[in-house]
C-alpha cells in the first residue's frame, strides 16, 4: 500500500518554517506499508465479499421471482373472480325478471279473482238479468286490465252489441 501526499503551509507552519508563505506548498508525504504481511486476510475479505453480494442477488432474484408468481396469481383469481362477478350479476338479472314475472301474473290473478268474487257476489245479490249484467259490466270495468268491455249476443252469424265500456272504443273499428 503506498499513499504520497503535499503537504500545504497553513499559518500554524509559519511559526516553525518561516521562509513560507501560507498556502504555499512546502513539501509532501509518502507513506508505504508492505501488505504481503495482510493478502491472506484481504483475499479472506474479497471472497466475503463476493459471497455476499451473489447470496444478495439469489436473495433478490428469487423474492422478485416469488412476487412475479404471486401477483400473476392474483391477477388470475382476480379475472376470475370478475368471471364469476358477471355470471352472478346475470343470474341475478334473469332470477330478477323470473321474479317480476311471476309477481305481475299473481297480481294479475289476485285481481282476476277479485273480480270474480265481486262478479260472484253481483250474481247472488241482483235480483234481474239486467241487473246482473250491468253490474256485470261494471265490475269488469273497473279491473285495470280491461281496456273495453263489449256485452251482446250472435244471432243468425251476426253480433248484436247491447253495451260497451271503457274508452278504448277505436279498438272495435280494426279489424285485428
Amino acid at each position: 500500500f503506498a499513499f504520497i501526499g503535499v503537504l500545504k503551509t497553513e499559518e500554524k507552519c509559519i511559526q516553525c518554517h518561516s521562509n513560507f508563505k501560507v498556502g504555499e506548498v512546502r513539501g509532501g508525504i509518502q507513506v508505504s506499508v508492505p501488505l504481503s504481511n495482510y493478502e491472506s486476510s484481504i483475499d479472506t475479505i474479497f471472497e466475503q465479499f463476493n459471497i455476499f453480494y451473489t447470496l444478495v442477488f439469489l436473495f433478490f432474484s428469487v423474492a422478485l421471482a416469488v412476487i412475479y408468481y404471486f401477483i400473476t396469481v392474483i391477477f388470475a383469481e382476480k379475472e376470475k373472480i370478475q368471471q364469476l362477478n358477471i355470471s352472478l350479476e346475470q343470474k341475478v338479472l334473469a332470477r330478477t325478471k323470473e321474479i317480476e314475472k311471476h309477481y305481475e301474473r299473481e297480481h294479475f290473478l289476485k285481481k282476476l279473482l277479485e273480480t270474480i268474487s265481486e262478479l260472484n257476489e253481483n250474481l247472488i245479490l241482483s235480483y234481474s238479468l239486467s241487473s246482473i249484467i250491468e253490474g256485470s259490466l261494471n265490475t269488469l270495468h273497473n279491473h285495470a286490465d280491461y281496456k273495453i268491455i263489449i256485452f251482446g249476443y250472435y244471432e243468425n252469424g251476426i253480433f248484436y252489441i247491447r253495451y260497451v265500456l271503457g274508452d278504448k272504443y277505436e279498438l272495435l273499428k280494426k279489424r285485428d
